[in-house]
């Protein structure tokens, strides 16, 4: 069974009662940043974080065992090949290095975003949610559960 990275919504639908995949455990994603502003609620087609390469950054999501069975209906809810991709990583899961797979934007969907980003965000909110991880805040403000059930994800 290939583990999936849950970064985004996968943890809202997971806590709100969707168990068709198995939670193995918090993790940390290496060499990826999850970019995510509150704006973005508003910012269609992008209400939603994105995970982006980036090396020396980490940050911490839920490792989804999913069965491979599984993976064409999982790559077509996350828009593969459009919008995403679906691509091997290495995550920290209970002190041991492993191999995992996240979906990142296509290069064509990364490409439009920043193009509506630089129109809309100012210098200082993109610092912001380049510096520090705003979707946490966002689910600890909005999912009190997610921080109950999954407190490693906040540590």
């Amino acid at each position: 069974m290939p583990d999936i990275v849950g970064y985004g919504t996968f943890i809202i639908s997971h806590v709100r009662g969707d168990k068709t995949f198995h939670v193995k455990s918090v993790c940390e994603v290496i060499d990826h940043k999850r970019m995510y502003h509150p704006f973005f609620d508003n910012f269609q087609p992008f209400p939603y974080p994105f995970a982006i390469r980036r090396v020396g950054s980490r940050f911490k999501a839920l490792l989804f065992e999913v069965d491979v069975d599984s993976l064409p209906a999982l790559d077509h809810y996350e828009g593969v090949p459009r919008l995403y991709t679906r691509e091997r990583c290495e995550v920290i899961l209970e002190n041991e290095k492993i191999k995992a797979e996240i979906y990142i934007p296509t290069k064509e969907t990364w490409d439009q975003f920043l193009d509506r980003l630089s129109s809309i965000m100012t210098p200082m909110g993109y610092t912001k949610m380049n510096q520090g991880d705003l979707w946490l805040e966002y689910l600890n403000e909005n999912f009190p559960d997610i921080k109950s059930k999954f407190p490693r994800l906040f540590e």
